[in-house]
């Protein structure tokens, strides 16, 4: 397959992974009309929040009217002081929902939201009809007390999320995505990364196991 043939390489290092990044986000964001996109940057100890309005840079300079979004007050504010530029394009959850008629044809970047803001993240996506961008969003929930239907539910809710761009190393291996390709697999060995396989959607743990040890 030519696309194979195309990203049979991972990026070099994180600015070539920025720059890969913001244009499978703008492609996507141009040729579609996908409400719920989501962008993951796996990597141990990631910055997300300068690489977030850097990207937000990007998309201005795209013609995209762009806020960012934090699940909590002391994010957003803490952003408003590192980035004063921005400050009066920085807002909570809350705060979208509260005053979400002010906000028609805007582009939201979401900061990383946790399974503990799962809720409230539920109800800003259904009470706003705008385009979201979810930048490393950990949504799942692994607590035991979780029952069938709160389980189904947050896996609909999760699913509903179109991947733009995805890269994820292993301790044997990595995952990368980059819209419109396939998922693509790729296995670690002495002298770096070798192409393994390639997926339509995302593969599961045991598929990522089984073929790169």
């Amino acid at each position: 397959m030519d696309s194979e043939k195309q990203y049979q390489s991972l990026p070099k290092d994180l600015k070539e992974c920025e720059i890969s990044l913001k244009n499978s986000l703008l492609l996507c964001l141009n040729k579609t009309n996908f409400k719920r996109i989501s962008v993951e940057l796996r990597f141990e100890g990631i910055k997300i929040v300068p690489i977030i309005f850097r990207v937000m840079s990007f998309l201005q300079d795209n013609n995209y009217d762009i806020n960012v979004v934090f699940s909590d007050f002391g994010g957003a504010a803490l952003a408003r002081r590192d980035y004063e530029g921005y400050a009066n394009k920085i807002y909570t959850f809350k705060e979208i929902i509260v005053n979400k008629d002010n906000f028609e044809n805007k582009l939201f970047l979401v900061v990383s939201p946790q399974p503990f803001d799962y809720e409230e993240f539920v109800d800003l996506s259904e009470k706003i009809n705008n385009r979201l961008i979810m930048f490393n969003g950990k949504l799942e929930e692994t607590s035991i007390g979780v029952g069938y239907v709160g389980r189904e539910r947050r896996s609909k809710f999760i699913n509903s999320w179109i991947n733009s761009y995805s890269i994820e190393p292993f301790t044997k291996g990595a995952l990368l995505h980059q819209y419109p390709q396939d998922w693509f697999l790729f296995k670690r060995y002495s002298d770096g990364y070798r192409f393994s396989n390639s997926y339509a959607s995302r593969p599961n743990g045991e598929t990522i196991k089984d073929s790169i040890n």
